[in-house]
């Protein structure tokens, strides 16, 4: 019998075929919707689950935040090194999967969900576990596909049960008062993977 922790260890595996290349799978810079909540933000202790090759943690760290961020593929942790290398930053990475992380209830002054994509059957306790890692007033800045992605077919997992709502990804934190919380359609252009016309979800809001 296949078991969650049997999905996570091939999700290591998968996304170390991704990173393996020199060239960085998504890009190196900054997802724009990230990049774009996190200007009106001061710099304080940033959570950057599934952070893959680093561009967004480069970005926030390049910014004064302290960052700290995890990702199961070890080509994804070594790109990461090399990135912030050559902007001259570094911030905290770990090498791991989700349920091994050692989360710090209420450590967190925003919290970054971009492109993580779990399983429907652990999304909500998964998000909800990150978000607990956020102080009250904290921030959380989410992208994220929507289920409609997949007739696009412009990046995003080939999966179903992988992709979102905006009803299922509101009530996966309820303890969050977002300003914005919407599905719309927009251009990514992020590396080889992120390329064309995308919908996608955005949240942001503050943990109450």
């Amino acid at each position: 019998m296949t078991t969650e922790s049997d999905h996570e260890l091939n999700a290591g595996v998968f996304w170390d075929q991704r990173y393996r290349d020199e060239a960085y799978a998504f890009g190196t810079q900054p997802n724009d919707w990230f990049r774009e909540c996190l200007e009106d933000l001061r710099p304080g202790r940033l959570l950057l689950p599934g952070e893959g090759e680093g561009r967004n943690a480069v970005h926030a760290a390049r910014r004064g935040w302290r960052v700290d961020a995890f990702d199961p593929s070890v080509h994804g942790q070594r790109k990461a090194s090399l990135l912030a290398r050559e902007h001259g930053v570094g911030f905290d990475y770990r090498c791991c999967l989700l349920d091994e992380y050692n989360l710090e209830p209420g450590a967190y002054d925003a919290l970054g969900i971009v492109f993580l994509h779990l399983p429907s059957t652990r999304r909500s306790l998964a998000y909800q576990r990150l978000a607990s890692a956020l102080k009250p007033g904290g921030a959380l800045i989410a992208e994220l596909y929507a289920k409609d992605q997949l007739a696009l077919g412009t990046g995003g997992p080939p999966d179903p049960g992988k992709l979102y709502s905006l009803e299922f990804l509101k009530a996966d934190f309820p303890d969050v008062d977002f300003s914005t919380a919407r599905q719309c359609r927009r251009d990514i252009h992020e590396g080889r993977l992120h390329q064309g016309p995308s919908s996608v979800i955005q949240l942001f809001g503050y943990k109450t």
